[in-house]
């Protein structure tokens, strides 16, 4: 009985550890915020704007995450081009990577650079075992 007692708390303790990892990687919005305000943490009490879309907002982002009082954290949707260029960092996710450099590329290349790419777990595939 104590084995099976012993079995059962480690058989828990890998699949919670297994498992907290995955979930992690669901989150790309919330990584993608905190990643930005680690990298301009010296500009905290500057006004810097954020725009957050609607993808990397329903991936992890919320108004607990926004740790800087003097920065704006955007989530309006649907702006144009010339209402995105203004802000000083844009959030922009997509479920294709590429496509989201590509809209980067085309659109904000002359006023903003790619700082850098947070990649979500995408799917489980099964994998039947060979025969």
């Amino acid at each position: 009985m104590a084995y099976a007692v012993v079995a059962h708390l480690v058989f828990n303790i890998c699949g919670t550890c297994i498992f907290t990892t995955a979930s992690q990687n669901n989150y790309p919005g919330a990584e993608a915020l905190n990643r930005i305000q680690r990298t301009a943490s010296q500009d905290r009490l500057k006004p810097v704007l954020v725009h957050i879309d609607g993808y990397a907002a329903q991936t992890g982002i919320s108004r607990f995450l926004e740790d800087f009082d003097a920065w704006e954290y955007n989530k309006t949707e649907n702006l144009d081009i010339s209402d995105l260029i203004r802000f000083d960092y844009l959030m922009i996710g997509s479920y294709m990577q590429d496509h989201v450099r590509e809209i980067a590329m085309r659109n904000f290349s002359s006023t903003h650079q790619l700082s850098f790419t947070v990649f979500s777990f995408k799917l489980i595939r099964d994998l039947d075992p060979p025969l």
